[in-house]
């Protein structure tokens, strides 16, 4: 993957500020998590060679708010994909990714998923058709959610407006489960207890009060060493396994 050029970095920075500032709005408060906390812990800045930013919030603050926000995003112009695990936010002629994780509190865990690459041809198909899903949905009833060519903007407003918006993202939440496997993420609940403002590109973040404590967590003592070859789907410390088991590739 290509490293990220610096006038890139700073329009995601500028995008994130705009998602950040929807979802506080509306009752949601996120902090930044896995490579884009590393890296803005670690660097300064977002890994170079990360295609996403990584964010995350509480699954209770979400659910509450779900179609006023999915709407402010809209308007926006933002597109979006909606997993059960979370969102993936595309902003209007960008090429990186906002990932929102949803995280929900079992007892002194706290819970959430990774998603992992296809495991199969048939899976992979899944996997683009729900990509494509947003255009449906954009058809039917999201205008905000269309890809911004003429062509489907025109069909956007012609298309009968026969679809709830709820059924459109039941449609879309059941192809991304099918489309693909997930991982558990299992983290101490103490790290996610409290948070703290961390600054970085001019503004201030929420992130883990023991930023040090949960990166090491996740990462390995050595989280302060880059290391490009990672792959988080296997690696990462969150992932729910036996005490001593070795990691297993849930995409073989």
């Amino acid at each position: 993957m290509k490293p990220v050029p610096l006038m890139a970095h700073d329009a995601s920075v500028r995008r994130l500020e705009r998602v950040w500032r929807i979802l506080e709005d509306h009752g949601v408060e996120p902090w930044l998590d896995q490579g884009s906390l590393l890296g803005v812990v670690r660097d300064g800045r977002l890994i170079p060679w990360d295609n996403d930013i990584d964010i995350s919030c509480w699954r209770t603050q979400w659910d509450r708010n779900e179609t006023a926000i999915l709407r402010a995003l809209e308007e926006a112009r933002f597109h979006y994909t909606v997993r059960k695990r979370g969102l993936s936010l595309q902003p209007e002629g960008a090429t990186m990714f906002i990932d929102l994780s949803f995280k929900h509190v079992e007892g002194n865990r706290v819970l959430g998923e990774f998603g992992t690459p296809p495991r199969s041809a048939m899976e992979g198909y899944l996997r683009r058709l729900a990509y494509k899903s947003r255009f449906l949905r954009g058809a039917l009833g999201s205008p905000g959610a269309v890809e911004s060519t003429p062509a489907r903007r025109m069909l956007s407003r012609l298309a009968p407006r026969m679809v709830p918006r709820k059924v459109a993202l039941m449609i879309e939440r059941a192809l991304f489960q099918i489309s693909g496997n997930t991982v558990e993420q299992r983290i101490p609940a103490h790290f996610l207890e409290r948070f703290t403002p961390i600054a970085w590109s001019g503004h201030d973040w929420r992130a883990p009060a023991d930023v040090d404590g949960y990166l090491a967590f996740k990462y390995g003592p050595d989280w302060r060493k880059p290391r490009r070859e990672y792959v988080y789907y296997l690696e990462d410390g969150a992932i729910a396994r036996p005490p001593g088991a070795p990691p297993t590739d849930p995409t073989a």
